[in-house]
């Protein structure tokens, strides 16, 4: 079970929050958790408290100012994209009065298709600006100081390994094959 702890500043709006990761701690019906599941909670709790980042193996700060200023400069691009094509449909809102006027049916079903293809188009990059900006607030705890081991066996060591088994398999197998007759 994976558990995490969050801690706010009461206040104002949030632009840090700090994590406190537990998920290595594993709880049963009948282990429960103690004082020393919580190792360097404390201290950092008290940096946190003393308005103090609370870095640790088991705790990390998420800024969101700068999530938020990171993913404005990333959206920016699509709302300009989407301004323009919003532009484009009000002047083929204007073109198709004009051929109405005219009354030239023809042009003016091309005009509707191609203004349809704009709206379309902007609704896209809108889309792709609220799911940017939406990710500034994923709260999902990724600890960034967790060590992560990595399996750095080749694949030849991996083969050998897995033929051992193999071989280990046939051979368990074969004795229990000779122990049941």
């Amino acid at each position: 079970m994976k558990t995490n702890l969050l801690f706010f500043r009461k206040g104002s709006e949030t632009e840090r929050t700090w994590y406190f990761d537990l998920s290595g701690v594993e709880l049963t019906k009948r282990r429960v958790m103690t004082l020393e599941d919580f190792g360097d909670f404390f201290p950092l709790l008290a940096k946190w408290r003393a308005g103090r980042d609370a870095e640790g193996e088991s705790g990390w700060v998420v800024d969101f100012g700068a999530r938020k200023k990171a993913a404005r400069e990333k959206a920016e691009p699509h709302r300009k994209l989407a301004e323009g094509h919003r532009a484009k449909v009000q002047v083929l809102g204007r073109e198709i009065e004009s051929a109405r006027s005219g009354r030239d049916r023809e042009r003016v079903e091309i005009l509707r298709g191609r203004r349809k293809a704009e709206e379309g188009k902007a609704k896209e990059e809108d889309a792709r600006v609220r799911k940017i900006m939406n990710a500034v607030y994923d709260l999902r705890a990724v600890n960034p100081n967790r060590k992560v081991e990595v399996d750095s066996r080749t694949p030849e060591q991996l083969r050998g390994v897995i033929s051992a088994r193999h071989r280990e398999i046939a051979k368990l197998l074969g004795d229990f094959g000779r122990t049941e007759k």
